[in-house]
């Protein structure tokens, strides 16, 4: 029987798909650009890369957490807006965390934790100038201030601390 059923198999039959896609870009002149600052947590190593907008984030170390800067578009569901950012600067209750510019990337920010409970939050202020242009081709859509904020929750258990020098491998 089963001789039979490979004699009397079908041909194979081709399959020819065709996908096409359109994309059509229009600028919507009642939409207005509402830009604010976002933290974002970026996490690369050879296996994974992983970036996220964060706006509470909870410290259980005294060691620094570093956050990258960007602006989003808070009527657009945070999409990103493309633009420069520069002249950041942090605002938070030194008795609870600070927040600073990192020396070596002016769009990222070490916070760390000063008090073991409690918390604060920080507000991030800059200066931005939106790359979209306004219909005359000249005109940014969007420049100056952006103001973002991140929730700040201390929560470190240190019993007694004991320090000592450790070396690290990026």
């Amino acid at each position: 029987m089963s001789l039979l059923f490979w004699k009397r198999r079908p041909k194979p039959v081709e399959l020819k798909i065709k996908i096409s896609t359109h994309i059509t870009l229009e600028w919507v002149e009642d939409k207005k650009i509402r830009p604010i600052l976002a933290f974002n947590y970026f996490n690369s190593n050879k296996n994974l890369n992983f970036m996220a907008q964060v706006t509470t984030l909870t410290l259980t170390t005294t060691s620094p957490v570093e956050l990258r800067m960007s602006v989003v578009d808070a009527n657009n569901n945070n999409a990103e807006i493309a633009g420069v950012l520069s002249g950041l600067s942090y605002n938070a209750d030194t008795t609870q965390d600070i927040a600073v510019t990192d020396p070596s990337d002016p769009l990222s920010v070490d916070i760390h934790a000063v008090s073991l409970q409690g918390g604060t939050t920080v507000t991030g202020i800059g200066n931005f100038v939106s790359t979209a242009l306004q219909t005359d081709g000249v005109t940014p859509v969007f420049s100056g201030t952006v103001t973002g904020t991140l929730v700040l929750v201390n929560n470190i258990v240190i019993a007694v601390l004991n320090p000592v020098l450790a070396f690290n491998q990026n």
